[in-house]
């Protein structure tokens, strides 16, 4: 299995304890639920994607942490969305004044609080123009950057609130623009790996 989404439209309406016990009896497997309520469940990432992953977090990383401007999220944190859908970026990021205002005995459980940034990569598992409309979800519930990155053909998409989405072929760098400010992510190292 690659990817299967099961519809649980009108068969039961999974809340989100249990969505949360599911995750956590199922730890092999990456769960994200829909707007519509469907269950989506995918491998997880394989070696190659958390290579390309890593080489992008270690960068952001970084910069957080010279900066303190926020909290870095991977791809096993659950955001909650203002839809009420539940989405697990391969990386996340919430500026350190937004996340001081979610509330401490909820932090540990699910984020519901929609990123400032979010980053999603084309895997082996994983469908280009879902992807897209995933991106499309993130910007509509709030998220101001998002990058879209497909490490294999070096195609990038970014998606910036009131912009319309950039493509950029083999670009060399990535700025965070104002979200992550100052942040310039270097895509060389990450397509050597």
């Amino acid at each position: 299995m690659r990817f299967m989404q099961l519809n649980l439209t009108n068969l039961i309406d999974l809340n989100d304890r249990e969505f949360l016990e599911i995750c956590r009896t199922n730890p092999n497997y990456k769960f994200e639920r829909t707007v519509e309520g469907s269950l989506l469940i995918f491998n997880q990432p394989d070696h190659q994607t958390q290579q390309w992953s890593w080489a992008i977090a270690s960068q952001i990383w970084t910069w957080n942490q010279q900066t303190q401007y926020g909290v870095i999220f991977d791809e096993v944190t659950a955001f909650k969305l203002p839809n009420g859908s539940i989405r697990s970026p391969n990386l996340a990021w919430i500026s350190a004044e937004r996340f001081s205002q979610f509330p401490r005995t909820n932090r540990e459980k699910l984020i519901q609080l929609c990123p400032d940034f979010v980053l999603e990569l084309l895997d082996s598992d994983a469908n280009w123009a879902r992807l897209q409309l995933k991106m499309q979800e993130y910007q509509n519930q709030g998220v101001k950057l998002g990058w879209l990155i497909d490490p294999m053909l070096k195609n990038i998409e970014i998606y910036a609130q009131g912009n319309s989405i950039q493509r950029k072929q083999m670009p060399d760098f990535l700025s965070g623009d104002n979200i992550l400010s100052g942040f310039v992510l270097n895509m060389k190292q990450v397509f050597l790996r």
